[in-house]
């Protein structure tokens, strides 16, 4: 049996970038002990450490991770988001021109909802 705990998420807050990083390497140890202890393995390909601020950042983090399906970039100001949904939405356009001929109006709205609208709209709350 294996058991996946994808998408967790730690988060500190430190008032400079290097109480952070060192905050988030001691958490890092916790949770590696833990998992050892529990016999659980952290896939460290899949594991990546952000700061997000407003001033000063670490060089070696990564920028623009993943979570949850939305790009997050250290400002959050989404610009890395926009760029891949820009790219979803122009694909779901296309498939859509090519479902024109195929559909009647009900089945286009029907492919518009389930193909296009929902990449709009996933992620709208945050």
């Amino acid at each position: 049996v294996i058991l996946y705990t994808d998408d967790t998420a730690i988060i500190n807050k430190q008032p400079s970038s290097s109480l952070a990083l060192a905050q988030a390497k001691l958490n890092q140890n916790l949770i590696q002990n833990w998992l050892t202890a529990n016999e659980l393995v952290l896939n460290t390909n899949k594991t990546v450490t952000t700061f997000f601020g407003l001033k000063e950042k670490p060089e070696q983090l990564s920028e623009n991770p993943k979570f949850l399906g939305l790009t997050l970039d250290p400002t959050l100001c989404w610009h890395q988001h926009i760029i891949g949904l820009k790219i979803k939405l122009s694909r779901s356009i296309y498939a859509l021109r090519r479902l024109c001929g195929e559909l009647d109006q009900n089945g286009i709205r029907t492919a518009y909802f389930g193909i296009f609208q929902t990449h709009i709209t996933y992620g709208l709350a945050v």
